[in-house]
């Protein structure tokens, strides 16, 4: 009995640590560094104010051929239907807190069952997904996004999917991948064909005795009804009123050189992506390879294991079908299915087993490793993953070795290795991630060792309350411009010279006026409330509106010298030394009103108002 109860005490003690570490990784990862209107945010939240305000922008290109069915349109609809109850910054806000919470419980839960893992495995896993972003390959490769988008929302669900595919639950995978598909066609349908595969390996591993034809196509029933749910889901969504809608269609031509070369080859063209985030996704999977051969071994190479490695394998597969079928034969299925995102779930489960390799290390007795697992943690949360690279493999030699070989086991070899990863980290690393990570070593180091009362457990999340207090603080304090400490929580807490020159034209200036701008100035619609006649982030769908996009630019920013943003850099030169002639052919051919120009920029306009950087024209 007493036994029992304290077994009863010890879980109850578990689910509180449990409980606080997720709470604060969940805060840290939202308010550090927080951005309202940044990035992708530009070119989806006007299609929400349309939503919310038919009259927004009535005269912007942009707005009036982007507020259509399209890819983000339930997205659009469910976020203005929520802005009926609250502001937008406000509904974003507690958006992004809620799918980070659902991040870290699902990465928590996923480790523990797809691993067999420990509480302690759980925590570190949500650390690394909520904190780390490590490689960049396709630059849309984030667990947790900077800037909350649609994305945000499926990735949560998705991750469900995946969780449930490689846990023997198909049709759950399934129902889960369609509500991803919701709120992202491709997050949601893409990982949820990666948690079949894994249901599919799963169920043909378990097969430890029958394994004739019969047995097997029993096996894979589940899958079979898994992939008709998603399929009937992503028919109804989006088949069926994509065929309603008729429109042109874009050629492979067109969708490879406007929307992969022109406009985004840094998310498409795998020859344009840099050479050290292939080494960087080389370390990583080093890395990965290293912990899965450490776990299989632990638990007794069970068959039922290697189904973490088919939708690895199925993501690698895709990626060098998106760079054949791009770049070598130009097809416009694998350009519009953009294969690289699915590298969010490759990182993902990598971050699982990696967080197992850290807590046996923490978990191990002898200082060497424990140190050895702190420093993956903390410096693989702010460097390169050669950080991860360098002390898993110490923590596998010394695992392998150590009986035979007296240098490992002594602790020079930890502390050395923990010393060059340190300077790695400070030398590569991001202050951002290195306090969400440092927050979250310093709570699972009062947590494993010296959990003995309630007033340890504050202990272990005071560093992240006084984080999180503190960059609220800032937001009107302003005692610091570290950006991690700054976060912008609505346009009014944007002092750039861009923010305030858009504020000045939306006191100032008649709602019907249409802007001329940089190329690069997306966030003018959100702050300024006004329209533009084009701008280089946002991209409208459509093929016709697609083609005049294109054409806009060209026009106006012209002649672009290459692609991507090298290409938007060239344009906003070019934009800096526009002509009044130029700006008054542009008032003619698009209904130009006025224009926000750089202040350098030479014009016999006078301006109705500058500062620093900007100033804005009549036309």
């Amino acid at each position: 009995m007493e036994q029992s109860a304290a077994k009863e005490r010890a879980d109850e003690r578990e689910r509180l640590d449990t409980i606080a570490l997720l709470t604060s990784s969940t805060l840290l990862s939202t308010v550090l560094g927080y951005r309202f209107g940044f990035g992708n945010q530009t070119e989806q939240f006007p299609l929400v104010l349309r939503y919310i305000d038919p009259g927004y922008l009535t005269g912007d290109f942009y707005v009036e051929t982007g507020a259509v069915f399209n890819p983000r349109f339930y997205y659009a609809k469910a976020i203005a239907f929520l802005c009926h109850f609250a502001s937008l910054p406000v509904v974003i806000f507690a958006l992004v807190v809620c799918v980070n919470a659902g991040i870290a419980f699902v990465t928590y839960r996923a480790a523990r069952e797809v691993l067999d893992g420990s509480r302690l495995t759980g925590w570190v896993a949500s650390i690394l997904a909520l904190s780390v972003s490590s490689f960049q390959l396709g630059s849309v490769s984030d667990i947790r996004f900077m800037d909350f988008q649609p994305g945000s929302m499926a990735i949560p669900w998705a991750l469900t999917s995946l969780w449930m595919g490689l846990t023997g639950r198909p049709v759950k995978a399934g129902a889960f991948a369609s509500i991803a598909t919701v709120w992202h066609p491709l997050y949601g349908a893409e990982t949820g064909a990666l948690a079949l595969v894994g249901a599919v390996a799963h169920s043909l591993l378990a097969l430890d005795g029958e394994r004739t034809l019969a047995a097997r196509l029993r096996a894979l029933r589940g899958p079979m009804l898994g992939g008709a749910v998603l399929a009937a889901s992503a028919l109804v969504l989006w088949g069926l009123p994509g065929l309603a809608e008729k429109h042109e269609r874009l050629t492979a031509a067109e969708v490879i050189g406007i929307f992969a070369r022109f406009r985004a080859p840094h998310h498409y063209l795998p020859s344009t992506f840099a050479f050290r985030e292939y080494l960087a996704f080389a370390a990583f999977t080093a890395s990965a390879g290293l912990a899965f051969r450490a776990f299989w071994s632990e638990t007794g190479r069970r068959r039922r294991d290697l189904a973490l490695l088919a939708p690895t394998a199925a993501i690698l597969l895709a990626c060098v079908c998106g760079y054949l079928f791009v770049e070598v034969w130009p097809t416009n299925v694998a350009a519009s299915a953009q294969v690289f995102r699915m590298m969010y779930a490759y990182k993902w489960l990598g971050y699982l087993l990696v967080a197992r390799l850290i807590a046996h290390n923490i978990e191990a007795g002898d200082a060497g490793s424990r140190l050895l697992g702190f420093t993956a943690l903390l410096a693989t949360g702010t460097a390169h993953p050669t950080v991860l690279l360098i002390t898993t493999v110490a923590s596998c030699a010394r695992a392998a070795l150590g009986a035979r070989i007296a240098a490992l086991r002594g602790p020079l070899f930890p502390v050395a290795c923990a010393a060059a990863s340190l300077v790695l980290a400070v030398r590569y690393g991001m202050l951002r991630e290195a306090l969400m990570a440092g927050a979250g070593a310093a709570a699972l180091a009062c947590f494993t060792f010296v959990r003995r009362n309630g007033a340890v457990r504050l202990l272990g999340t005071a560093f992240a309350g006084a984080l999180v207090v503190t960059a609220l603080w800032n937001r009107t304090a302003r005692f610091s411009r570290i950006a991690a400490l700054s976060p912008i929580l609505s346009a009014d807490d944007d002092r750039s010279d861009e923010a305030d020159v858009e504020r000045w034209v939306r006191s100032h200036v008649a709602n019907h006026a249409v802007f001329v701008t940089p190329p690069a100035l997306g966030s003018f619609r959100l702050v300024a409330h006004r329209a533009m006649i084009a701008d280089f982030k946002s991209i409208p769908l459509r093929a016709a509106a697609m083609r005049e996009w294109y054409d806009r630019m060209t026009w106006l920013y012209g002649p672009v010298e290459g692609t991507g943003f090298a290409a938007r850099d060239h344009m906003d030169r070019n934009y800096q030394q526009i002509t009044d002639e130029r700006l008054t052919a542009a008032a003619r051919r698009y209904g130009a009103s006025h224009a926000l120009l750089y202040a350098s920029t030479p014009s016999s306009r006078e301006p109705l108002y500058r500062n620093g950087t900007f100033k804005v024209v009549e036309l």
